[in-house]
């Protein structure tokens, strides 16, 4: 069921979630995996809080009936009700005595907490007329002096906790005021609202120290790291930012999620930030390194090919309908150009060597070049075999493409037209995938009978027959292929889940990556050789140390190598990837018809 809220233990091992079937759910966070499920609620669950030593949660409702759970006993311990609206946001004061909710009845009231409830003649404290419209956001200060409410109205009030006085009031929110966050030493506010700004008050004198401009839709959440030196503001434009709080700078960009970002909470240590948005999925991110660093504007077809520029300066991704985008990486959210649109998927594309011309070839048979610089479009081949398994080399020197039967045609392309080449005939079965070594000389041929063929374009050239090496031994159909920078390596990921390293000279295993599960269907080396890229048909981006590379050559033959990172970005299979030159930038693609771009640490 649809997830409407998030709350993360103070723990940071534990997190909770409100959803539409009237439940909230506890989840292990490492593992992912519902531990319990709270049931009470007879309405949507529109809020959840846990107290700040983490023994006590609390939720609320659509129908405004708010519930205290004891965590340690696992038991429902009260019911406080009062409200004549929606509870949309509930918070413990630091010392655990009192609970603040607020409602789309313009009050926020405030609740004794330290004791049982139901043996008190009235557990309500205080109901206080916070705003002239519905109250949205409230939390206490560190100190438990202060109560801020964000209102519909636009505007942030400050309350005095000891007997509800109004201290202040501030204004100029672009919108409603979605969140509320003090920092953890207490001296700054941070506010963020429909507006689609993040700004940061100081408490002292509550002078406005930055207005922060950068997200694309409503701020939803807001967390404070543990030393209070950086603020991470999640929106409903699917992205969490983070930002250092000293400058109002940029640190990072994550933007791993298909829907609005729900929830947002730093470990305990700061190293990490966990994330949940409105596709239900929660995301762990390091802070230091390994980050998403832009999502491209979503293709109206699934996600066909990437090719970066010689330079880095561009990344081009080809679509399920037909087109080819060009982005300029410094200006990522708005494509070049449109124009190279073809009546079929694009199935491959490259930059030429000098990166002037992209060239790219589709389902409907054609080869078509594009110049950057003039917008010129030149139709290379107006057919070149089968749409199936077409592959451009790196440069856009050659073409490969199958038939349909058991031949790969492949073609020569210049600046104005192409030429038939040569043929490799003679193959067990039907050709599957076909992939270019990154320097052009070989060419990778995976067939129906599970086999691999590499093929020495040198050797065609001298018209010699037949493939100079086979590889057998898969696990699995192969579903995706990839070389090694200097050719002496070939990835293959197949429908086990397994990823195997095998030797082009001799056609053996070199190494076999640990895992299996769902089918990997994207491949792509680091420049440097020493890491490997995987997509698989679940979304899952991983990236592996590659064995015996610490001096860029490979060693001694181990059976495993070592999963260094794992990150979940896409709704989609993750079939295309590509490095950028320098190796510190990865480009996915997806079936879902997005473009994630992460940031690599090199070294």
């Amino acid at each position: 069921s649809p997830v409407i809220c998030i709350a993360f233990h103070p723990g940071g091992k534990i997190f909770v979630t409100g959803s539409h079937d009237n439940t909230a759910r506890l989840w292990d966070a490492g593992e992912r995996r519902e531990i319990a499920k709270l049931q009470g609620h007879i309405d949507w669950v529109t809020s959840v809080a846990f107290s700040p030593e983490g023994s006590t949660l609390v939720t609320a409702d659509w129908d405004g009936k708010i519930i205290l759970w004891d965590l340690q006993e696992g038991r429902l311990r009260s019911q406080l009700s009062g409200h004549g609206g929606i509870v949309g946001a509930l918070a413990f004061s630091p010392d655990e005595r009192s609970l603040a909710s607020a409602s789309d009845d313009r009050s926020v009231r405030i609740w004794r907490a330290g004791d049982d409830p139901l043996s008190l003649a009235s557990p309500l404290l205080a109901t206080i007329p916070a705003h002239p419209d519905q109250v949205i956001s409230v939390t206490f200060s560190p100190d438990g002096t202060l109560l801020a409410t964000g209102g519909a109205d636009r505007t942030v009030r400050i309350w005095r906790t000891l007997d509800r006085t109004l201290l202040q009031t501030l204004s100029g929110h672009g919108g409603a005021v979605e969140c509320l966050a003090f920092s953890p030493a207490g001296d700054v506010l941070a506010v963020g609202s429909r507006g689609r700004s993040l700004r940061l008050w100081a408490v002292r004198g509550w002078r406005l120290l930055h207005t922060i401009d950068g997200h694309g839709g409503a701020v939803e959440c807001l967390a404070f790291s543990p030393d209070g030196s950086l603020i991470a503001s999640g929106a409903a434009d699917h992205v969490t930012r983070i930002w250092q709080v000293a400058d109002g700078a940029l640190r990072r960009m994550l933007a791993g999620h298909n829907g609005p970002v729900a929830g947002v909470s730093f470990c305990p240590s700061g190293a990490r930030v966990a994330t949940l948005g409105e596709d239900d999925r929660l995301l762990i991110w390091d802070v230091a390194d390994g980050m998403e660093v832009a999502a491209l504007r979503p293709l109206s077809g699934r996600v066909t090919g990437l090719a970066f520029s010689p330079d880095g300066d561009w990344l081009a991704v080809g679509g399920g309908d037909g087109a080819a985008t060009i982005y300029n990486l410094y200006e990522a959210t708005a494509p070049l150009s449109q124009h190279i649109d073809h009546r079929g998927a694009v199935g491959s594309l490259a930059f030429a060597e000098d990166g002037a011309r992209l060239i790219t070839a589709a389902g409907d048979r054609s080869v078509r070049a594009y110049r950057l610089s003039s917008a010129e479009c030149v139709i290379l081949l107006q057919t070149h075999g089968s749409a199936q398994g077409a592959t451009i080399a790196p440069g856009g020197r050659l073409l490969a493409s199958s038939d349909g039967e058991n031949t790969v045609q492949i073609w020569q392309l210049g600046e104005r037209g192409g030429q038939f080449w040569r043929v490799l005939r003679g193959l067990r079965s039907r050709p599957r995938l076909l992939c270019f070594s990154p320097r052009a000389d070989l060419l990778a041929v995976a067939l129906d009978d599970g086999t691999m063929q590499i093929w020495r374009l040198e050797a065609l050239a001298a018209e010699q027959v037949g493939p100079q090496v086979t590889i057998a031994g898969i696990a699995g159909r192969v579903r995706s292929i990839a070389f090694r920078n200097d050719g002496s390596i070939l990835a293959t990921g197949s429908d086990s889940g397994q990823v195997q390293l095998w030797r082009t000279g001799d056609g053996a295993l070199h190494t076999l990556l640990a895992g299996s599960g769902p089918a990997v269907v994207g491949l792509a080396f680091a420049p440097d050789g020493r890491s490997l890229a995987g997509g698989d048909a679940d979304g899952q981006l991983r990236i592996w140390a590659v064995p015996g590379t610490s001096r860029g050559k490979f060693g001694s033959r181990r059976r495993e190598s070592e999963q260094t990172t794992g990150i979940i970005g896409h709704a989609g299979a993750v079939e295309h990837l590509a490095y950028n030159p320098t190796g510190d930038l990865l480009a996915s693609g997806a079936s879902d018809g997005t473009v994630r771009l992460w940031r690599i640490t090199v070294g």
